[in-house]
């Protein structure tokens, strides 16, 4: 089945167009088994369509009205494979925008976990090599993202604390940083 993008396209077409979808071992393991093939053959003409139906798979799933681990880790699986994509693609940011989505759900126990650990080294190999790109010895790089790690020589702080840098809206929008923040308090 994996030779020919047609059966695949129809299936996740199918999955997408399902009014009461539940997800079971099946849909999962086929799921996984076309992930890892799309990461090779993606840049195919024939396989691009199918790898758009993942994606509109993806926003099916997240809006499921009643979510169960097994969708939580279709999500994972989707969202950790189109971080490897972007970052096969060289979209840094893109990467680590799904490598952290991936991240932040809450899967099965097995599965999940374990592809949550294959993000989470995804997402530190990918920013440790950001790091060294941007910091060149001799440099006086001084700021570094509390969201993602990278660093920069600019980088916007936080309005309210006046401390700690976010690099993009994406960052300020995932970090914990907002939960935690509170007013700087200075002293005159």
């Amino acid at each position: 089945m994996l030779d020919d993008p047609k059966p695949w396209h129809a299936y996740l077409e199918n999955m997408v167009g399902t009014k009461d979808l539940t997800v079971d071992n099946t849909i999962l393991d086929n799921v996984v088994q076309l992930s890892t093939h799309l990461l090779h053959c993606a840049d195919s003409p024939c396989w691009q369509p199918v790898a758009l139906w993942l994606e509109k798979f993806a926003k099916r799933l997240k809006h499921l009205d009643q979510p169960t681990s097994l969708s939580e880790t279709l999500l994972i699986v989707i969202y950790h494979h189109r971080g490897l994509r972007y970052e096969a693609d060289l979209k840094y940011d893109q990467a680590t925008v799904y490598y952290q989505k991936a991240l932040r759900r809450k899967g099965h126990e097995g599965l999940g976990n374990r592809v949550q650990q294959m993000a989470q080294s995804s997402l530190t190999g990918l920013t440790q090599a950001q790091r060294s790109l941007y910091s060149s010895e001799g440099s006086e790089i001084e700021h570094i993202c509390a969201g993602c790690g990278v660093e920069a020589e600019r980088m916007p702080v936080c309005a309210r604390c006046k401390r700690v840098r976010l690099c993009t809206a994406a960052c300020v929008r995932h970090s914990d940083h907002r939960k935690v923040c509170k007013k700087r308090v200075t002293f005159a």
